[in-house]
Formats: structure tokens, sequence, C-alpha cells
């Protein structure tokens, strides 16, 4: 009975008591870790080819949910990066005679590195931020080597013009004269101005099958066939793309560079390279004399299609109307649809959409859809006007203004009812009833922000999502989580020293644990024996069975 009262009361106190070693096993851990984190780097190679890519790794070992490394990279190097990963693995260890599982974790940061030019590399020690503390690693080391050049092969480079217009795209071909069997060739190392963006284009010719690779960070088609250079026959590796400058000034465009694996007549292979001559380049702003007044930068040969939703309408119904420009890509300047409220035809005649065009995506190569809604303003207009869009034309160092063809449109005037109109008899024919005048033009603004407007989206990205690891850190948050059951744990000892101070309740429990030692009327004997303080022998089993026993007794 009093056994499982004592029973009652120890099991949730060593329910506590677990609770709070393990919480206090885990700070303590989590406290090691902090203090063992380590930054280290891996490179898979001592040494390389020029154009041959290296494994680089940053591994963070004892911490949680490190940030992506800080690495300033050298311009003789372009490195990817291949995203993190985790590892872990646990060990049984001995620490002071107790036989403990640990688990080490360790974070993965890996990039592919591709050497772009000969020399000795040095690659920054990489800086970590964990917790608000900086930790940083070791700098690394690999040396970038040129193969043996190959005097048979021949590359050649050629681009239309020399003189190139800022934003303006340009054809550049590259021919490959291969001279004997080949393989595992790449062109990463080839020198392309950073402020080029490089965009692929199909060779003008054909093949007899085709080779893809990367360059510049684009993917690449060849083609590969058969023709006669320097009096002998040889294999020829054609492909195109197109460069468009994004900065002004002078530049060297190459050399191509090729480093591939020769495959001699006796069997054996080795690295090998060839390169094509570089050609300077001039890049210089579009002229302003001549320049429309409404031009946004469009750079080349465009083609504008215009539709209406509905070409029969009254005066004020909407008409969705959607415009295609097609051109080639990059079509650099055709960021939107030109402005409608600068066509002075459109703005006297239409009622615009104040929110402008809306983009219709998903894009296509080589073509931009938008959509716009207007309103006719009168029944006198007859037509939807042309659409402008001025471009500037590299060739011919011109301005020419590109234009869709005008809808046809049919507007019809509608009645103003007023009440003497719901009045009359509805068989009264009445004539007498003016078109409505022009609608009034109201310029629409966008609406306030709400009192519950969520902030930007990348206000939103920035917010740390909840982490239960760096809340368990906080000293706050521990204390919230050890003083309940500390209280408890103090409450309890209190009650068990004042239980202990009691004589009756000592005599009591001493003539119980006597009693459970005993078996039927002599443990009954024994209890009140001992509990009455008398002679056990005074006590006899009749007089035993005669006392009173009240309920809280029983």
């Amino acid at each position: 009975m009093m056994s499982s009262m004592q029973s009652k009361l120890l099991n949730p106190l060593v329910l506590m008591i677990v609770a709070i070693a393990s919480f206090t096993t885990c700070a303590l851990s989590q406290s090691g870790n902090d203090d063992q984190v380590s930054v280290s780097v891996e490179l898979s190679r001592s040494s390389v080819y020029v154009g041959d890519e290296v494994s680089y790794k940053v591994i963070v070992r004892g911490a949680r949910d490190p940030q992506t490394p800080v690495i300033k990279f050298p311009e003789i190097v372009r490195a990817q990066f291949l995203g993190p990963s985790s590892q872990s693995y646990t060990s049984v260890q001995i620490i002071n005679g107790v036989r403990r599982s640990v688990t080490e974790r360790s974070y993965i940061f890996q990039y592919t590195l591709t050497a772009l030019s000969e020399g000795s590399v040095s690659i920054p020690a990489p800086t970590v931020m964990i917790n608000g503390q900086a930790y940083t690693g070791q700098t690394a080391q690999f040396e970038s080597l040129l193969p043996v050049i190959s005097d048979a092969d021949d590359l050649e480079l050629s681009i239309d013009r020399t003189q190139l217009y800022l934003n303006e795209s340009v054809r550049v071909e590259c021919v490959w004269w291969i001279a004997d069997n080949t393989s595992e060739f790449n062109l990463t190392s080839s020198n392309i101005p950073d402020t080029f963006e490089v965009r692929p284009a199909q060779p003008t010719t054909g093949g007899q099958y085709k080779i893809d690779f990367a360059l510049d960070g684009q993917s690449m088609t060849g083609y590969v066939e058969t023709g006669m250079h320097n009096g002998r026959e040889m294999s020829r590796l054609s492909f195109a793309f197109t460069v468009t400058p994004t900065q002004t000034g002078r530049f060297e465009l190459g050399p191509m560079r090729s480093i591939f694996t020769r495959h001699s007549g006796t069997g054996s292979r080795f690295r090998a390279y060839t390169e094509s001559d570089s050609i300077p380049v001039e890049v210089i702003e579009v002229p302003k004399s001549g320049q429309p007044d409404n031009y946004k930068g469009a750079i080349g040969q465009y083609q504008l299609i215009a539709r209406a939703s509905n070409t029969n309408v009254n005066v004020g119904d909407p008409i969705d109307l959607t415009l295609r420009i097609r051109g080639e890509e990059p079509m650099v300047g055709i960021e939107d649809a030109p402005d409608l409220t600068l066509i002075q035809s459109f703005y006297d005649q239409f009622k615009i959409d104040s929110e402008g065009w809306r983009e219709i995506t998903p894009r296509n190569a080589g073509t931009r859809l938008y959509q716009i809604t207007i309103r006719a303003l009168d029944e006198h207009v007859d037509e939807i006007p042309s659409i402008d869009l001025p471009s500037f034309i590299p060739e011919t160092g011109r301005y020419t203004v590109f234009k869709s063809d005008p809808i046809p449109l049919r507007v019809t005037g509608v009645r103003e009812v007023t009440l003497a109109d719901a009045l009359v008899n509805s068989n009264q024919n009445n004539t007498n009833s003016k078109p409505a005048e022009r609608i009034d033009r109201i310029d629409l603004t966008p609406a306030a922000p709400g009192l519950w407007a969520h902030t930007s989206a990348d206000e939103m990205r920035a917010q740390r999502s909840f982490s239960l690891a760096q809340t368990l850190q906080n000293p706050t948050w521990q204390a919230t989580i050890v003083a309940p059951p500390a209280l408890f744990c103090c409450v309890w000892a209190f009650a068990s020293y004042t239980r202990t101070r009691n004589p009756n309740r000592v005599r009591l429990m001493r003539a119980f644990s006597i009693a459970k030692r005993k078996s039927g009327v002599d443990s009954l004997k024994a209890y009140i024996a001992h509990a009455l303080e008398i002679d056990l022998d005074a006590v006899t089993a009749s007089d035993a069975k005669q006392l009173p026993i009240d309920e809280q007794t029983q």
C-alpha cells in the first residue's frame, strides 16, 4: 500500500531527472562541438593541364548549418559551385572509463575549378560564418601547365566586324582542322572578354556528325566533316556563337584554345593543344544623331504583329490588344512593349490601361508577347493605330522605325439613359436621344498598401527560419526549460526531509517494514506491537482481529 504510493512519487521524479540529464548532456555536447569547429580544404590534384578541371572542397566539422564559404577565387581559374552536402560518422569512445557513442558531423562545399592559363594557382583561405563567428580555413595551391603544342592542327577564328556597337550581337565562326585521332578535348581556356555575353549559334554548314561541348559556360554544338586543308585531307570541326558586348572600349577576342588527347599510330596517348590568333575588337556607343525621342535601346531587325480581341465594339468597351515582337536573340532593348501613351494617335482616341503592358510567359526564343486593355473614347474612332518600335541597324549605322499594321475598328455610340426614358411608354419611339459625349479620361493610380500587406520577396527570403538547435543555445530558453524540473526536485526533497522529522510517521513506517517480512496473523501482530510500542507477546491473534480498523487504515 505505502510501496504503491512511493512508486507513484518516484516514477515522475526518475523521469524528470532523466530529462534534466539528457538536456544537460545535449547542451554540453553542443558546447563541445562549438569548441571543436574546424575548417579545412582539399584539392583532388596538385597539377593539371590548362583547361582541365580540379575538384576543390571546403570541409566544415563540428558545426550545424554553416553558411556558404566566402572565397575570392583568382582570375586564373573559373570556379563553379556544385552545392553543399553533409556526412555523419558515429563511433564508440571510452571517456573517463565510460563508453559513449559520439557522432561527428561534417559539411562539404564542393567546387569545380578550371585553369584558364598556365602558372601557379593559389586559392585564398575560405571564411565560414557559424553562429555569427568567422572561421577560416587554409590556402590551397596547384600548378596549371600547358601540354605540348601541336603544329599539325590549325584553329581558325573569324568575326563579321571588328568595330561593334554597344549591346550589338555579332556572329563568330570557328573552324578546327584536326590532324589525327583526337579525344577528350575542351575549349574552356579560350579567351573571351568578361564583358562579352556568349550565346550558341547554328553553324553555316552541317557535317557528318555533331559534337556537344562547353564554351564560356554555354553548351555549344559543333559539326564534324572531312575537307582539304594545306594540301591534305583532314577532319574539320565547325561551330559558331554570337558575342554581345556590354561595355565600350578596346578588347582582345581570343585566342581560342583547344586542349585534347592525341592518339598516335603506335597506340600511345598524350595531351596537346592548338590555339588561334586573337582579334582586336572596338566597342562604341550607338550614335546620338538621328536617334528618335522614344528610342529604348533596341538593336537589329524586328517584326511587329498586333491583334485585337474584338473589332466591333461600343464606346467604352474593353479591347484586349496583343502585340507580338519577333527578332534575333538576345533582343536587346526589348524589355517591354512600346509605351502607347507616347504615341499621340493612341493617347487621343483610347483610354489606355494604367498598369501598362502585361507580358505573356513563358517566352519563346526570338519572340516577345505582350497584352494590354484599351477602350475607344468615342464613336469616331475607326482603327487601332500602328505601334512604333525604333531600332538601330548596325549594318547601316542608321535608325529605323518598325511598325505594326493598323487594325480596322467599328465603334458604336451609346445613348445616355435618364429617368424619363424609364417612364415613357415602351411602344413610343424615342428619336430625340443624343449620343453620349466622350468618356472623361480618369487616370487610375495603384491602391495604397493595406494594413497587412506583406514585405517584398527579398525581405521575406532574408528572414531566417526557426532552428531548434540555435534556440536551445539561447541561455533564456535553457533557463526556461531547466527551471520547472529543478523547482520540482527542490519541493520533493523538502517534503522527504520533513517526513523523516515526524516521529509518529517514522514509527509507523518502521512497523510496516517489519510486518512485510511476516505473513498472515503474525504480520498484523508485528505491525500492532511496533505501532503501539507494546511487547509482541502481549498481543494475541484474537485481540488483533477484534481491533477496530478505520477507513483510512484500510
